[in-house]
C-alpha cells in the first residue's frame, strides 16, 4: 500500500507534495481523522504544517482526494482503502501453497 502512495508522488517535488505524501502515509486504515487532527498526526507532519493555515490543510486534503488516496466527509478523512486494496498482491490459498510444495 505504501508503495502505491510513493509511486503517486514519484515525480512530485516541493513542500506541498511532501506534506501530502506524509499525510497519505500517516492516515490509519479504517479510522476517520478530523481535518483539525491532520496537522498533529505525527511530529514530522506538525513540523511541515508549522506556520501554515487551515486553508493549506484543506487544499492538501482536496489534492489527496483528487488523487483518489483519501475519502472525505464532513466529519473527517480516511484512506481510500478500496483503491489501495486493489494494489495489494493476492495471497495464495493454503491449498495452493501446499500444491506448490
Amino acid at each position: 500500500m505504501n508503495d502505491f502512495i510513493h509511486e503517486r508522488f514519484q515525480h512530485s517535488t516541493g513542500g506541498a507534495a511532501r506534506r501530502r505524501k506524509l499525510v497519505a502515509l500517516s492516515l490509519q486504515p479504517s479510522k476517520w481523522t478530523s481535518s483539525t487532527e491532520i496537522r498533529h498526526l505525527t511530529p514530522e507532519i506538525a513540523k511541515a504544517y508549522a506556520g501554515l493555515t487551515a486553508k493549506t490543510v484543506s487544499r492538501d486534503l482536496n489534492a489527496l482526494e483528487n488523487l483518489g488516496l483519501i475519502t472525505r466527509t464532513r466529519t473527517g478523512v480516511a484512506p481510500a482503502i478500496e483503491l489501495l486494496r486493489s494494489f495489494i498482491p493476492l495471497r495464495a490459498s493454503r491449498t495452493e501453497q501446499r500444491a506448490a510444495r
